[in-house]
């Protein structure tokens, strides 16, 4: 700003100050992170990889991780390169703020009053999104821009405190930052108005000047060192930890994150001396050099996008499963299930019988969804159609809301889902399957699901009890759907596992930790612990409707001892709760039998 008042600004000059900044150890990270997935990623993993390579490049991952966004999307600790988004949302930043300063001089208005209103504007967009969407208000620059202009409004005006003053403040903001990091979770919605806190931290920090408290606490040799590798460690922390969760398919122990964390401070150091301090000097031919390298790059990642993440470069020790290739087989989902029924609003999958029109609507959460196939291949053998609504994380009954991490509520659309297979004319049997116990006990199940969970409000009554509002759910959506002349069977859940399958089987090009074979089953006491109170609770219900089947297809999974991943040589499951294709067709078969 003080440049563009004295007129001594230059637009290429800030550019290049920028490009020189921060470009040579992105560079560096998004090179390393493509070779390295090269010999340890699968091809759909590294094909994704690629995608976010050169959306990191040109700056906009932000806008390609908001695509992802999804109730099958990866775990956000198994994507390398997710921390740059922050990057990217800074980027666009910059990118119009120098524009807007200069504008801002030209017609003679104030910065301050302009910066105030557009940080009001935007974090009124931040709170409104928080709530209608919060994955967008969490990567959108405009829900964001507030972070950023907050700390433009204190430049604008010079803050002169006391000693004591400027002491409280550094020491409050450095309370509220350390509470941010300690007490905001994911069971919070963010940004919404809990980033006010860290950025109130940052600003009574920046704000207050010189004290002695701050030079206590950061204005120090040690201090000052820390701040000139942060932003390269800011780059290289988050893909040694995302590398390390994916190869070791589970979240690393504390010991192991201390080593991670010793092995992203040697990188920093390496990179600091070797790459971002040499190039950091230099006019614009360096800055125009380090950009050009960049876009290359960014070619280079969307190269191995399009190719599919090259395949062809490693031969598999083993087949690749094709088990744990659900999504890239576009399985969840068929467009024209979805333009056929275009009036209920568009359940979040949709698949149907080709060639039949269906007489079964299969309904329930993403465990509706993978069993469709296993059912759907049983009845096309009589001639008979099936359509699976299936709404993921909810489980399909009426006037409940089901909310997880990101805040939204996964059954808004079910009480028309139902209506409409209630009122269809040629829909005469409904099929109910959900991932029950998940929904009573509102948590997930083992290490894999750690932090999952889930909160049911009965919409009607208000309350909160997730196996109250569940079993009350389910009372009066199987009274309504008898009432409506429907034939109901009831298919209990598979057997959880708790881990990811890939553990127990080799699916990388290049193995790197040994294939795991402590746990590839789940001990029937684990099963049976999970299980007791909902199904419990769920005969009790059954009980007043004595004309629902009953399906258990636990028996077909588990023995005495323990349920497991693999049958006749089949792998049954994608990942930690969901059947793989052939675990669906197997379980149809074995459920329904062959013909019948």
């Amino acid at each position: 700003m003080n440049g563009i008042d004295e007129k001594r600004f230059s637009f290429f000059e800030f550019y290049a100050r920028r490009a020189r900044r921060i470009f040579p150890g992105l560079l560096t990270v998004l090179v390393s992170c493509l070779v390295f997935g090269a010999m340890v990623l699968r091809p759909d993993e590294y094909e994704t990889l690629g995608r976010y390579t050169a959306a990191a490049a040109f700056s906009v991952i932000n806008f390609a991780l908001y695509k992802d966004v999804g109730y099958f999307a990866q775990p956000a600790d198994t994507k390398p390169l997710l921390h740059l988004w922050s990057l990217s949302v800074e980027e666009q930043f910059y990118l119009f703020f120098p524009i807007l300063l200069v504008a801002l001089r030209k017609v003679g208005l104030s910065y301050r009053p302009i910066f105030i209103a557009m940080l009001g504007l935007s974090l009124v967009c931040c709170l409104i999104w928080t709530d209608e969407d919060p994955s967008g208000a969490f990567y959108f620059p405009l829900s964001r821009a507030w972070e950023l202009l907050a700390g433009a409004v204190v430049a604008t005006r010079d803050l002169r405190m006391s000693e004591r003053v400027s002491s409280f403040g550094t020491l409050a903001g450095v309370g509220l930052i350390l509470a941010g990091g300690v007490f905001l979770n994911d069971r919070f919605a963010y940004p919404s108005g809990w980033a006010t806190i860290p950025v109130a931290g940052a600003l009574l920090i920046i704000s207050t000047g010189h004290c002695r408290s701050k030079a206590l606490l950061l204005d120090n040799a040690p201090m000052r060192h820390i701040g000139k590798l942060s932003y390269v460690l800011y780059l290289w922390h988050w893909p040694a930890l995302s590398f390390a969760t994916i190869l070791t398919i589970g979240t690393p122990t504390k010991t192991e994150k201390l080593a991670l964390l010793c092995l992203s401070i040697g990188l920093t150091v390496l990179t600091h001396f070797t790459v971002e301090k040499p190039l950091r000097v230099g006019g614009l031919k360096r800055a125009a050099t380090v950009s050009a390298l960049t876009a290359c790059l960014g070619a280079g990642g969307w190269f191995v996008f399009w190719s599919q993440g090259l395949p062809q470069r490693i031969a598999f020790p083993d087949a690749l499963p094709t088990a744990f290739l659900w999504d890239q087989q576009k399985l969840s989902v068929q467009t024209a299930c979805m333009n056929r029924h275009e009036n209920i609003a568009h359940p979040m999958f949709c698949l149907e019988t080709p060639g039949h029109e269906p007489v079964i609507a299969l309904l329930g959460d993403s465990h509706a969804n993978a069993l469709f196939y296993g059912v759907a291949h049983h009845y096309e053998r009589l001639g008979k159609g099936v359509v699976n609504f299936s709404l993921p994380g909810c489980p399909m009954l009426y006037g409940i809301s089901a909310r997880q991490a990101d805040g939204i509520d996964t059954c808004e659309r079910a009480g028309r889902i139902l209506d409409y297979v209630k009122a269809s004319t040629t829909i005469t049997d409904v099929i109910l399957h959900t991932r029950g116990p998940f929904y009573t006990s509102g948590r997930g199940f083992g290490e894999a699901e750690s932090r999952a969970w889930v909160n049911l409000v009965d919409t009607k009554e208000g309350v909160a009890d997730n196996q109250k509002v569940y079993l009350a759910a389910l009372d009066r959506t199987l009274e309504s759907l008898i009432e409506a002349s429907k034939r109901i069977t009831i298919i209990l859940d598979v057997p959880e596992l708790g881990f990811d399958p890939r553990k127990c089987f080799q699916s990388r090009p290049l193995s790197i930790l040994a294939v795991s074979t402590q746990r590839c089953s789940v001990p029937i006491e684990e099963f049976q612990s999970r299980n007791a109170d909902y199904r419990r609770d769920l005969m009790y219900i059954l009980a007043k409707f004595p004309s629902i089947e009953v399906k258990d297809p636990a028996s077909l999974f588990c023995d005495r001892r323990s349920c497991r991943v693999n049958v006749e040589n089949k792998i049954l499951y994608r990942d930690s709760g969901h059947l793989s294709y052939e675990g669906s067709i197997w379980v149809g078969e074995k459920l329904f039998g062959y013909g019948q």
